[in-house]
């Protein structure tokens, strides 16, 4: 059973990973999801809030992945 510690932390590193892949920086990401590109550094970082429902809803469309590919709420995903 994941704990919402080891969620955030797959979620943090999947955000870079999906950013990156899309060859996205932090500044394009945070413009194209309507975020601030402090807030997108911060969530990467693990130093900000937990994201809100619509954030990552924002962040999934620009990233072109599902909110679960983002948060590892797939059954049987294992990294």
């Amino acid at each position: 059973m994941n704990t919402w510690g080891q969620v955030e932390r797959r979620f943090r590193a999947r955000l870079k990973v999906y950013r990156t892949r899309r060859k996205l920086s932090q500044e394009e990401l945070a413009s194209q999801a309507g975020l601030s590109r402090q807030y997108v550094q911060e969530l990467e970082a693990g130093t900000s809030r937990s994201p809100s429902l619509q954030v990552l809803c924002a962040l999934a469309s620009v990233l072109e992945v599902e909110v679960g590919d983002l948060v590892s709420l797939r059954v049987g995903n294992r990294d």
